[in-house]
């Protein structure tokens, strides 16, 4: 018999687990782990970050005939520092120095000189973006490192539901002045962009700041324990990113986009699975923002070099002409992975579907009657 575990989030967005995919960009969080996470009875969201418009059009209309189900779609939205019309434009404003550790690592590894897909963000692509997720009709849409004021009109204006993340107090009373469906309240433990404050301390924090609106936990949550204890922090369900990329329709459409290699694929999920909580640590040379990864050799070259992180949009770049490399000569120890914490409680690969209702039959199990008699 299936089980009922229903909150708030679920009359949301019209779906059964109060357990969403978190949108993880590049395609991560794609169309086939989406779907799986929707048709599952969570809610699936696509990670639409450095895909163009047209890359975007094709994922939520392949995911619309894998699932009827809700599911969403989600981009990166930061203030742009760097005024830019597109690549080239952006590339001439990284440092010559810069430029030349990229081919010093390529000298010292016998790196082949291999062009990664073109990304360049400016405020003319963010829009390209907002627009088709519009016009595709998507019923969810999620923001991270910031939501401009312009994103909230257009999607307000179709009706569709708005979500966004946050991850101190001060950015989760000025979201709920924008009156969000739901607010994300992002710990440390989290993987990718993060901050300073624990999920336990968070997502109490913030449910009381913005309430009535729903709050729901992510960082560091990777089974029905960790939803068990956000619904008891106050949170109407939880936002989960490193647990799902454990899964065998994880990071498929990253290979279609040529984001990662198959073989780095194999890799990520390798690493995922042999992780401790220690191995996951926060830098800003991946992205120039701080996020949450695991310590790797591309981690001792950049801090060999002596070099500052730069802004968004100009390490992105930077990073992206060298984990194209290293992936093209299968040197994976090298790419920088994305992961949070909670990889050191993920021991095996499952389907997506089976996690989602493994977590919530366990967290319904915690909330009915399992928890120790330390009461008597």
């Amino acid at each position: 018999m299936p089980v009922r575990l229903r909150t708030k989030l679920c009359d949301i967005f019209e779906i059964e687990y109060p357990i969403c995919l978190a949108g993880m960009g590049m395609a991560m969080s794609g169309s086939e782990l989406a779907a799986a996470v929707s048709n599952a009875g969570g809610l699936g969201m696509l990670g639409c970050s450095r895909l163009t418009p047209e890359q975007i059009r094709e994922m939520i209309r392949r995911t619309r005939s894998l699932t009827s189900r809700p599911f969403g779609a989600d981009i990166l939205a930061p203030i742009l520092s760097a005024p830019g019309h597109g690549l080239e434009d952006l590339k001439n404003q990284i440092p010559q120095e810069y430029w030349d550790f990229i081919e010093e690592v390529k000298k010292e590894l016998d790196l082949p000189d291999v062009k990664p897909p073109d990304y360049a963000l400016t405020e003319d692509f963010l829009r390209q973006q907002v627009e088709v997720i519009i016009a595709e009709k998507v019923p969810i849409f999620a923001t991270g490192l910031g939501t401009p004021s312009w994103i909230i009109e257009e999607i307000r204006s179709h009706n569709i539901k708005y979500i966004s993340m946050v991850g101190r107090v001060k950015h989760a009373l000025w979201l709920k002045e924008k009156k969000p469906d739901v607010i994300i309240a992002s710990g440390t433990e989290a993987g990718g962009h993060t901050g300073k404050i624990g999920t336990c301390a968070l997502i109490p924090l913030v449910v009381d700041a913005v309430s009535p609106i729903p709050v729901a936990a992510a960082g560091g949550i990777s089974d029905g324990r960790g939803l068990a204890a956000a619904l008891a922090l106050g949170a109407v369900g939880v936002w989960m990113g490193t647990a799902f990329l454990a899964t065998n329709e994880a990071l498929r459409d990253t290979v279609r986009y040529g984001w990662m290699t198959r073989g780095n694929v194999d890799a990520y999920k390798k690493t995922i699975l042999r992780a401790s909580e220690d191995d996951a640590v926060v830098t800003r040379v991946k992205t120039g923002k701080t996020c949450r990864m695991y310590r790797n050799k591309m981690l001792d070259l950049w801090e060999k070099s002596g070099l500052r992180p730069l802004d968004y949009q100009l390490q992105t770049i930077i990073m992206g002409e060298l984990d194209a490399a290293f992936m093209e000569a299968e040197k994976y120890e090298y790419v920088l992975q994305i992961g949070g914490q909670a990889a050191g409680n993920i021991k095996e690969l499952k389907n997506a579907g089976d996690l989602v209702r493994e977590m919530a039959e366990h967290a319904a199990s915690i909330i009915g009657s399992k928890l120790p008699p330390y009461i008597s």
